[in-house]
């Protein structure tokens, strides 16, 4: 699997060959009002289950038919994202299938840092030290 905003070059992160396991995470960084494309490995007539996640709650799901060789889907990426959200794949193959020798169900992850200039917070640092001697 592998997120990016469009436009960008896209940092790949391998979708793990075994149940209940979760690739690294790779940070990316987009604003809101933009969306993330996740791409991940898939077989033809399968369903997956991508769950955007905010470390407290699920913000959205989205159930997303798959297409032979990978599947790519675009998550609009709003205000309530910031500061960072996960998404998550969930990969739910036929039942009975024999074109691959992949589990029915596999699992993804990536992290992704969502930029909103109204939330930014500004340092500001007064000198109390008198410059002059």
């Amino acid at each position: 699997m592998h997120a990016s905003t469009l436009g960008e070059k896209v940092e790949r992160i391998q979708v793990p060959k075994l149940p209940c396991s979760c690739s690294p995470l790779t940070r990316r960084t987009t604003r809101w009002g933009k969306k993330a494309i996740v791409t991940f490995p898939s077989d033809a007539n399968g369903r997956a289950l991508i769950s955007v996640e905010n470390g407290s709650k699920v913000l959205r799901t989205y159930w997303v038919n798959t297409q032979k060789g990978k599947t790519t889907y675009e998550v609009p990426i709003s205000e309530d994202m910031a500061p960072n959200v996960y998404l998550y794949v969930t990969l739910l193959q036929p039942h009975a299938q024999t074109k691959n020798d992949a589990p029915i169900r596999l699992y993804g992850i990536a992290a992704i840092s969502v930029y909103n200039p109204k939330t930014k917070i500004e340092p500001y640092h007064r000198n109390t030290r008198s410059t002059s001697s």
